[in-house]
């Protein structure tokens, strides 16, 4: 009866090897479909964060048409003209901009100068500002586009009550592998002004765009506080992003 039971023994080595094999590629499927839906949800996100990218605050261009027609109507042509230029670079570079999930902190700086400068045209006196940041951080540095201009436009539009105001933009690294970006002005502060929303349109799709990025795995986040506790006067906003 010997090949009896090698007959048996046979067949039970092979539907053990067959039923390992079947749990094997099971489990392959398995991992190939979460992989599928990890990529899938990633690619969701992207498709979010470039949709958030795109958004520009609508009263901010209305605003800066409405100016233009001011000069026009008083026949303001060179000052109208720039403020014309310089916009529409400003539309030009968003759009270009929005298509990227990074771009270069250097493109970013001068995004930013230039928005600086139109509401600087607009508003006479109201505030000064500055830009700190190493060379050797603009030559290297990508960052998501178009996060540091609504923290200053929060700024310009409920931090000064009285004109002489001053916005200070920060740049560094930190910790070897984080990239702070801090806006600092002096004004009322973010706790005595009625107008400022801490859910403001601005500041809620900086959050959305971050909650996103933490998606990717990095870590990423934005905090805003008090500069004087005393006098509850002035408001720093820091941005944490992932350095490259």
């Amino acid at each position: 009866r010997w090949w009896v039971r090698a007959l048996i023994m046979a067949l039970l080595l092979t539907m053990g090897y067959l039923l390992f094999t079947n749990r094997i590629s099971g489990l392959r499927e398995k991992d190939k479909l979460v992989l599928s839906n990890k990529e899938l949800e990633l690619q969701v996100a992207k498709l979010e964060s470039s949709s958030l990218r795109g958004q520009m605050n609508p009263h901010f261009i209305f605003n800066v048409l409405n100016s233009i027609q001011k000069l026009v109507l008083k026949e303001e042509k060179e000052e109208a003209n720039k403020l014309l230029a310089r916009f529409s670079k400003l539309v030009r570079a968003s759009l270009q901009y929005s298509r990227f999930e990074y771009i270069p902190l250097e493109d970013e700086i001068v995004f930013l100068n230039n928005y600086m400068n139109i509401e600087a045209q607009r508003f006479p006196g109201r505030f000064s500002y500055t830009i700190d940041v190493a060379e050797e951080l603009l030559a290297d540095v990508t960052i998501p586009p178009l996060l540091i201009q609504p923290l200053c436009e929060n700024c310009i539009k409920h931090a000064f009550v009285e004109d002489g105001g001053t916005i200070a933009v920060r740049i560094s690294v930190k910790n070897g592998d984080q990239l702070y970006i801090e806006v600092e002005d002096d004004g009322v502060g973010i706790n005595n002004t009625s107008t400022l929303k801490k859910n403001s349109l601005g500041t809620k799709i900086i959050q959305d765009r971050l909650r996103l990025i933490q998606k990717s795995g990095v870590i990423a986040s934005l905090k805003i506080q008090v500069t004087d506790k005393n006098t509850n006067k002035g408001t720093k906003a820091t941005l944490i992003l992932p350095f490259n």
